[in-house]
């Protein structure tokens, strides 16, 4: 924040020297002298543009304090934006939730078994980024779980969590269930109970696009087994069971302008395994283009050899051309040539259209 102010003053500092310098050629005795300050306005007018630029491309938008909740609303659209002390999260339509493109298109939640331990494990990642993780490995499932708590967060009036005075959220295991899955019972909350344990142990150091992103945990987690209606209904098991949790205020750094995706929830639940990220992966894009096979294969983590994915790979594209998956995930049209494939998704078409 002191850097993204900083760049403003300077910025600011630069247009009053330009103007200042326009000024003075305005009045200047001599057609010569005139020129030369002409050309010295300009300069530090393009120095201006430069530290705008700058200014813009940082992903947390500052909003005055004083900014009415309108104004909040509009600048949320497009990216993260802080006001006073609070941060937040772009605002989703009901439903959704954004993601940060860097979890749709990397090897973070991978179309692989969870819970293999990692240690420094440098993760494949697609463009300029890095992700180096040490805990147990996350799945999709665990990104269905973690999207569906971080959807509370883009609410209108809900900052994230700060440093300072961090402040929890609760939700039942019920709710959860119903948020990531739709169905109920011990073998469910089990795998959800097991999801918070592996996304809560998960350390991360994240870079994206020459930038340090100051995150080391995903989310906290506490549990009260307690919070029930009676002795019959305790347990972490019982969908009585509250979860808290929050999730810190670093991570809105992956959420600048062009850098997420809005994901619908329910569509998060009806994908498992390599078919969950690959929805994921080509929902985070805007056009068809030819990715390598081999380059799927790493970003997403699959742990089966080369061969075997561009088995599944086909398969899952198939699945996914089904009319009964919502046209947002739905693929229109793939075709596998050599070791490219072009994938064109039905939310595409119907954009163009």
């Amino acid at each position: 924040m002191l850097k993204r102010q900083s760049v403003k003053r300077d910025m600011l500092s630069l247009r009053e020297q330009a103007t200042a310098t326009m000024n003075a050629a305005c009045s200047a005795d001599n057609a010569q002298a005139s020129l030369h300050l002409r050309n010295g306005a300009t300069t530090l007018d393009k120095l201006a543009d430069a530290k705008l630029r700058e200014f813009n491309a940082e992903p947390i938008l500052d909003l005055a304090d004083n900014a009415s909740a309108q104004e909040r609303r509009q600048a949320r659209q497009r990216r993260a934006v802080r006001q006073r002390d609070d941060v937040y999260l772009p605002a989703c339509r009901p439903g959704e939730v954004s993601l940060p493109n860097i979890f749709l298109r990397s090897a973070l939640f991978a179309a692989a078994t969870p819970g293999t331990d990692l240690c420094d494990a440098h993760l494949a990642t697609m463009g300029d980024a890095a992700v180096v993780m040490t805990g147990p490995r996350l799945g999709t499932v665990d990104r269905r779980v973690f999207a569906a708590l971080l959807s509370h967060y883009n609410e209108e009036d809900r900052p994230l969590s700060k440093a300072t005075n961090p402040s929890w959220i609760e939700i039942s295991l019920w709710r959860l269930a119903q948020l990531t899955s739709g169905t109920h019972g011990a073998n469910v909350y089990t795998s959800i109970l097991n999801s918070l344990i592996r996304l809560s142990s998960a350390q991360t150091r994240i870079r994206v696009n020459r930038r340090d992103v100051p995150i080391s945990k995903l989310i906290e987690i506490a549990i009260d087994e307690h919070h029930a209606t009676s002795d019959n209904d305790r347990g972490p098991l019982h969908r009585h069971a509250r979860i808290r949790f929050r999730i810190g205020e670093a991570i809105a750094t992956l959420f600048g302008p062009y850098t997420w995706t809005s994901v619908h929830l329910e569509d998060l639940s009806k994908h498992a395994g390599l078919r969950a990220w690959l929805a994921g992966f080509f929902s985070s894009h805007a056009k068809p283009y030819p990715s390598r096979v081999t380059d799927l294969h790493k970003y997403s983590g699959s742990s089966c050899d080369l061969r075997e994915f561009r088995r599944r790979l086909k398969r899952s594209l198939t699945q996914l051309q089904s009319t009964a998956i919502p046209q947002v995930d739905r693929v229109a049209t793939f075709e596998l040539a050599d070791d490219k494939i072009t994938v064109t998704m039905e939310s595409w078409r119907i954009t163009r259209a």
